[in-house]
């Protein structure tokens, strides 16, 4: 672990100098515009895209004498241990193993060396891991029947990512299955990310501005994909489909909760759990309007997990890590010069292939019980 740990750490700190569009256009525009308002002051108004809980860190580091973008990286660097051991923690506890062993340091191991984390975090300056990092943690106190937990870590992604909610269709299929909690217990999420925004409230911003990022993000006009290789890579890339992919999705996890529901899919067992929370992230990534990207990054983890608990999840995870790969390349080698390094786009066949998969992944994880499962589509 220690070595695991080193090793990984040298491998980010290679990158800290590196300055990629995202950084050179936003992050540090919006720096330097929360530390001409004053820091801490700024955050009576919205600043860029970026939840309030971001800003108040960003405007935390405006009165210190270190580079933004070195702070940037660092505190998604710290998530990138923390994420690696909160799923090396999960992995043991769905396996029944105790302590650091084997198992937990080759989990360990295999979050931090993942491609898409270093680049991340280290080169991009995203902060991918720390949303994921309380959606891992949220999972973890879900299984363990710890609900209260689950949703304080829950409200906590919200208040730092809206890309949290792709977790949400499984916390409602926990709801119908374990009932182990009441939905009084979504007003404890709802409370954290309220609260979120104290530091904004004390300098005067509206006690309604931890929702104001949210509002611009949804309220922005985007293609419908963005270097994702989702579904709708097969269309022209307008936002016509916008209507059509939102009702599909929407649809597509109505059929996931319904099969839950009604018992045709399981989520009793750790596999049926993890691969149950990884059908609907993956599902909703991959038909959802305006997905970017990055948007991969809990798909990754996940799938990762799940090879663990058993070895033929190993071909997903390879895919969708590749691919997830390919796609930073498009993004994140692109400076202000030369914006356009590779391709803007996956290929035709990179898109073609994870939809296949995501089709065999969905087969996969209901073959057991396909009498069931075929009953759901007759209205049997």
């Amino acid at each position: 672990m220690a070595a695991v740990t080193l090793v990984t750490l040298l491998i980010r700190l290679y990158g800290l100098n590196y300055v990629g569009m995202d950084m050179y256009c936003f992050l540090i525009p919006w720096f330097n515009e929360i530390k001409a308002a004053g820091g801490f002051a700024a955050l009576a108004h919205q600043t860029g895209s970026y939840p309030v809980l971001y800003q108040t860190f960003i405007a935390a580091i405006t009165y210190l004498n270190v580079p933004c973008i070195y702070m940037y990286k660092l505190l998604s660097i710290v998530f990138d241990y923390l994420l690696a051991f909160a799923c090396a923690r999960f992995i043991c506890a769905v396996l029944g193993k105790k302590g650091i062993n084997t198992v937990f340091n080759t989990v360990y191991a295999a979050v931090l060396l993942l491609p898409t984390t270093a680049v991340n975090s280290a080169y991009w300056g995203q902060c991918d891991s720390i949303y994921t990092f309380f959606i891992i943690a949220s999972l973890y106190y879900f299984y363990k029947d710890c609900p209260k937990r689950g949703f304080l870590m829950l409200g906590l992604g919200f208040a730092l990512k809206l890309q949290t909610i792709f977790i949400l269709p499984f916390i409602i299929c926990l709801y119908f299955t374990k009932k182990n909690f009441s939905l009084l217990y979504f007003a404890i999420a709802a409370a954290v990310f309220w609260l979120s925004g104290i530091v904004a409230y004390l300098n005067g911003a509206s006690l309604l501005c931890t929702l104001d990022a949210y509002i611009h993000v949804t309220g922005e006009t985007y293609w419908i994909y963005n270097n994702y290789p989702s579904f709708w890579y097969i269309f022209n890339n307008s936002e016509a489909f916008k209507t059509l992919a939102t009702l599909t999705a929407l649809a597509l996890c109505g059929t996931g909760l319904y099969a839950v529901i009604t018992g045709n899919k399981k989520t009793n067992t750790p596999e049926c759990f993890l691969n149950t929370a990884a059908w609907f992230v993956w599902t909703e990534i991959m038909f959802l309007p305006f997905m970017h990207e990055r948007y991969g990054y809990i798909t990754d983890i996940l799938l990762l997990c799940l090879c663990f608990i058993k070895p033929k999840y190993i071909k997903y995870a390879a895919l969708s890590i590749a691919l997830s790969t390919l796609a930073y390349g498009t993004a994140i080698l692109s400076t202000p010069e030369q914006p356009q390094l590779f391709p803007t786009n996956m290929s035709v066949f990179a898109a073609a292939a994870y939809i296949f998969m995501w089709i065999y992944f969905s087969y996969d994880i209901i073959k057991s019980d396909k009498k069931r499962f075929y009953n759901i589509w007759c209205g049997r």
